[in-house]
């Protein structure tokens, strides 16, 4: 699957590197840049650690799934909410370094998406 933004450059004429702007290793791809990426699976290894969670292979979907049965009505809400906080911090690191050509450790994304969590459950 190929990122919206891949079609909707190229269609009009935009430079754009089709390269993992993360890793710059593979072509990007949704599953690769949120899942196979090795920034990624840096980024989950951290997230995964601090819910006490060994993944030991990249399936990180599966895992959350199947987590998230195991969990009670209150974890499930800060769990969902630390999946939506990784997500969404690994696609503004991933618009930061195409956009700004600047480039963080995921040990700082991880710092941010633990404080981005702590702000979204204050609104739950």
């Amino acid at each position: 699957m190929e990122m919206i933004s891949l079609p909707f450059n190229w269609s009009r004429g935009w430079p754009h590197n089709p390269m993992c702007e993360m890793c710059r290793l593979v072509p990007e791809t949704a599953v690769h840049l949120f899942s196979d990426c090795a920034y990624a699976v840096g980024v989950w290894s951290h997230i995964m650690a601090q819910w006490n969670i060994l993944a030991t292979d990249t399936h990180y979907f599966q895992k959350w799934r199947s987590t998230t049965r195991l969990l009670s009505r209150t974890n499930q809400i800060s769990w969902h909410t630390s999946w939506a906080a990784t997500c969404w911090s690994i696609w503004r690191e991933r618009n930061r370094r195409i956009f700004t050509n600047k480039r963080r450790p995921h040990r700082l994304l991880v710092m941010e998406i633990n404080s981005l969590s702590d702000q979204w459950l204050k609104h739950c």
